[in-house]
């Protein structure tokens, strides 16, 4: 998202905002957290300028998580053997996370692997062999803060899985450490959670909770359109339909079919034509960008190597 004229004329303050100290090099300003607008010299000082700093910190605070909501995912990274860029992980499969070297390969590596050696138990970047103990391996891993194994690990623990190590379901075990998978990056880490507390699956039903997580997994990266339905479910068609144009650009189609069935079905009314074929260019650019002959012969072999995922149910003119 580019930066607004608002935030150009945000200039960064150089005296406490309570008494007007100036900073200097010897006593350096501590700025509000939450508003990046003041700065203070203390934290007395802080204090007594809250009541009347609280309506613009607020004011502030809500802008800047409005634009990190709608701020452009970052790329994709790229497969670390064929150097393609990785399918988007939050649509659908086609790539592998191994716990030897906390390497994500993608299905077609992972599959001309197999291919080439007959090995299908070795890890196709580092050669290590696959252990059934998976759980020393994360525990390995998140001494190096991998969010992806701490979302692994987390998803053991919150499911249970009695078939590896015999884990029993441990939902507030797995709740730290899906939290900790998201701080460090891992957007599906938030997701998880999202749908956990929408549904009240090992957590207390909490649908504030679960936009609360759909949101930080939105400002992670995530592009799934379960944040753009929240919206359409709250009559927020502008946000949705932003929403669900960023997920179409990196791939979601459930997001492209959101953005089509709101502009043919409303005749135009909540998505706009240029909406709507803006979103489908990107979609197909997106396609473009992660497709390979060799990715699709890999996906006709089996599920395990599907890379792209089709929309829940075939997008349909209205006839209205």
């Amino acid at each position: 998202m580019s930066t607004s004229v608002a935030d150009n004329e945000i200039k960064e303050p150089k005296s406490c905002a309570n008494c007007g100290q100036e900073e200097t090099d010897d006593a350096k300003l501590k700025g509000c957290a939450a508003c990046k607008l003041v700065k203070y010299c203390s934290r007395d000082c802080q204090v007594s300028h809250r009541s009347r700093h609280k309506k613009a910190c607020n004011k502030r605070t809500a802008e800047l998580h409005e634009e990190a909501l709608f701020r452009q995912p970052p790329r994709r990274e790229d497969c670390p053997i064929c150097f393609r860029m990785l399918p988007e992980g939050d649509t659908g499969g086609g790539q592998t996370y191994w716990t030897c070297c906390g390497k994500t390969v993608c299905s077609r590596c992972c599959y001309e692997h197999i291919q080439v050696t007959g090995e299908d138990a070795v890890c196709p970047f580092c050669r290590s062999p696959a252990t059934e103990r998976i759980l020393e391996r994360l525990n390995s891993r998140i001494k190096f803060n991998d969010a992806e194994a701490y979302f692994e690990l987390g998803l053991i623990y919150f499911n249970g899985e009695e078939k590896l190590e015999g884990v029993a379901r441990d939902p507030e075990k797995g709740l730290q450490l899906l939290i900790r998978g998201g701080e460090l990056g891992a957007a599906n880490s938030y997701s998880l959670l999202a749908n956990a507390y929408m549904i009240g699956d090992g957590v207390e039903k909490d649908e504030k909770k679960a936009r609360h997580y759909h949101e930080l997994a939105a400002i992670g990266g995530s592009v799934k359109s379960n944040l753009a339905m929240l919206e359409v479910d709250a009559g927020n068609f502008d946000k949705a339909i932003k929403h669900a144009m960023i997920g179409a650009e990196f791939g979601d189609p459930n997001s492209l079919k959101l953005v089509q069935l709101c502009f043919m079905n409303t005749n135009g009314e909540f998505a706009t034509r240029d909406q709507y074929e803006t979103a489908l260019r990107a979609y197909q650019q997106y396609i473009e960008e992660v497709r390979s002959e060799s990715r699709d012969k890999a996906a006709v072999i089996g599920d395990q190597y599907k890379y792209l995922i089709e929309p829940k149910k075939p997008i349909e003119k209205s006839e209205r």
